[in-house]
């Protein structure tokens, strides 16, 4: 962001390698101010959101795209009478990137600050995240990818004075379920500027605390590998996912039998086994299709990745799937 005159412009630039390119505009107002630029990636290329308007008045959430070489032209995500501020963009994080995005922001149109999202992947499209008459502020999300989903939802860290004092909370936007608002922290002391990070298996939320009489860095996680969304048949119930030895050193044996269940008679359907490491790295991938009765296996392991490189000791996850669940189980590899 660059002071054009008495007004505000955002600027971007990239390192190729070696040196820092020039700077290139994204905005060039003589009667705007645009601030508060957050960066993404939408479909493997940058994007960037700010809040775009007068001083001191009504402001709007603005997005622009690298395509093509050049940044496109700002386009308005909200062009309502509130004052929309504190933006914050998510993006799917598969190596390929091939989900789209989400943009979270602070809107007081409906008469006190609460939190705004976009649809998925769908700008034009504004959901109320929270429900509450306080102060819901600064927005942080996270997009993740459950442990035994195929998709997941967006998970969004705010700040809110819903207690009477700054504290922490989550909000999960389940596809096809209800929204949930979870605390992370609820202490006296003010809690504010969260920043999240995760994966697969779990969520870390960071936030500053004055509760020593001094601002210091808190912080808490959650393991979701638990989320489910979906009972359409019953494969969990059923499967038979079994690891021997573990923990193991040089090789472990990954058992499994899934019999059939009356969706899945006299069609092929998908199983998948995976393995991630505590991280939510997806390390090993075997597919598998059946239009038997009932699939039987058996996998031995030696710990490596795809690649066929030893991996390091630690906590991994076997996960077995079909079309709508799946089980896990872990394993332990040791030295």
């Amino acid at each position: 962001m660059g002071d054009s005159g008495s007004f505000y412009d955002v600027y971007s630039c990239f390192y190729d390698g070696t040196q820092w390119s020039s700077l290139i505009p994204l905005t060039d107002d003589s009667t705007l101010i645009n601030f508060r630029p957050k960066i993404n990636s939408r479909y493997n290329h940058p994007i960037v959101v700010w809040e775009r308007g007068v001083e001191f008045s009504q402001h709007d959430i603005y997005y622009s795209e690298y395509l093509s070489g050049a940044w496109q032209f700002p386009q308005p995500i909200t062009t309502d009478l509130g004052h929309d501020c504190n933006p914050e963009i998510t993006s799917g994080i598969d190596p390929n990137d091939t989900y789209g995005s989400w943009v979270v922001w602070q809107s007081d149109r409906d008469g006190n600050h609460e939190l705004y999202s976009t649809g998925y992947d769908t700008f034009n499209v504004c959901h109320r995240l929270t429900f509450c008459d306080s102060a819901d502020i600064v927005p942080n999300p996270l997009f993740f990818l459950a442990v035994i989903q195929d998709n997941g939802p967006t998970c969004t860290a705010f700040s809110t004075n819903r207690n009477g004092n700054a504290d922490i909370y989550t909000h999960f936007a389940y596809w096809g379920g209800a929204d949930t608002v979870v605390p992370v922290d609820t202490d006296p002391a003010d809690d504010i500027m969260s920043v999240m990070t995760g994966g697969n298996m779990y969520i870390w939320v960071l936030w500053q605390s004055d509760r020593n009489g001094e601002w210091d860095i808190y912080g808490s996680n959650m393991f979701v590998g638990g989320v489910e969304e979906s009972n359409a048949c019953d494969f969990k119930a059923a499967a038979n996912l079994t690891i021997d030895p573990n923990p193991f050193r040089e090789i472990t044996t990954i058992k499994f039998q899934v019999p059939s269940t009356k969706s899945q008679t006299n069609i092929n359907f998908q199983i998948s086994l995976k393995i991630y490491d505590v991280s939510g790295k997806l390390v090993r991938s075997f597919n598998l299709a059946s239009d038997f009765l009932s699939l039987a296996s058996t996998f031995f392991w030696n710990g490596t990745d795809i690649n066929g490189k030893r991996l390091p000791q630690g906590v991994y996850f076997v996960r077995l799937e079909n079309q709508s669940e799946a089980l896990t189980e872990k394993v332990v590899l040791i030295k």
